[in-house]
């Protein structure tokens, strides 16, 4: 997830209108790179959760090889 908050841009994120609208406020731009980061984490706990380590799951094994 660094890598990928490293190359991260609020201008980019503007241009391409995803949502929710926040990419105008810059002096916040930490802030909503920590609330990216931990979103991801909790996003990356919840499918530990429901899948079993013998129960496959094609995102789940993406979501760990790419982001360990």
């Amino acid at each position: 997830m660094d890598k990928a908050l490293k190359d991260f841009s609020m201008e980019a994120c503007k241009k391409a209108d995803l949502y929710p609208d926040i990419w105008d406020y810059l002096e916040e731009e930490d802030e909503i790179k920590d609330d990216i980061r931990i979103s991801f984490e909790n996003m990356k706990k919840f499918y530990k959760q429901i899948f079993k380590p013998r129960r496959k799951c094609f995102s789940y094994y993406l979501l760990i090889r790419i982001y360990p």
